[in-house]
């Protein structure tokens, strides 16, 4: 795939390298902690970090190969849905922070903790979700081109608007429910009744909050890149 973008798509390319590499570093820093602390506690951030690569690596091939059937392309479009939430998700590991204490009891009042490793639990989770909502700007952006350009720009963004409140589920799912993505695959029915069964109150507000949120992240970052993209247009 990355020849393939080499030849077709120079920009895209480069973008992917550069990820890649962000992704190697921050591997890096989960690599000193494992080394410091012995303990492989946050190893979880590499395999998230992975699971948000999929969808770029599913809107790429979609979006990039012709395919001799029809229904290959279809699938492949569909496992970018089912993959999708898992950049956008990675938002959440936040909540891994909630166990620390961040401020110190002091006769006068609270001031923020000196612990060391706490601060950096905090700039390790930092960088991961970072790259994760990169990577969910981008696969996402890649696929709202590709359907704005094939119907129009209103179905475009219906498109978003759809997968972002897909995703609030997906995260709602993931987060609370504790179920994951591959779970289509390997326990369909079982991923299905309990998909059934989590339609209620609770979910449908989540779902609205966690839609809303990634909604808002992909509309900042579009606006932002859009913004650059007419700065390049005026010089």
């Amino acid at each position: 795939m990355l020849a393939f973008l080499k030849q077709s798509n120079r920009g895209l390319y480069d973008l992917t390298i550069r990820l890649i590499m962000l992704t190697i570093v921050a591997g890096m820093f989960v690599f000193i902690r494992i080394v410091y602390t012995r303990s492989i506690g946050y190893i979880f951030l590499i395999w998230n970090v992975f699971l948000a690569w999929l969808p770029l690596y599913f809107s790429l091939i979609c979006t990039n190969i012709k395919f001799k059937y029809k229904s290959c392309g279809y699938l492949v479009g569909l496992l970018w849905i089912i993959f999708y939430p898992n950049a956008p998700y990675v938002l959440t590991d936040f909540i891994h922070l909630s166990r620390y204490r961040f401020y110190e009891d002091i006769v006068y009042g609270e001031i923020s903790s000196s612990n060391f490793a706490i601060w950096y639990n905090f700039f390790l989770i930092s960088i991961f979700i970072i790259i994760g909502l990169v990577l969910s700007y981008v696969s996402l952006s890649i696929m709202h081109k590709y359907i704005r350009e094939k119907y129009n720009t209103f179905i475009g963004w219906v498109f978003v608007v759809i997968i972002s409140v897909l995703s609030g589920f997906a995260i709602y799912l993931g987060r609370f429910v504790r179920i994951n993505s591959w779970e289509i695959v390997t326990s369909p029915m079982k991923l299905i009744k309990i998909m059934i069964s989590s339609f209620n109150l609770q979910a449908l507000s989540f779902t609205a909050l966690f839609g809303i949120l990634t909604l808002f992240i992909y509309i900042s970052f579009f606006l932002m890149n859009k913004y650059y993209a007419d700065c390049a247009e005026m010089y």
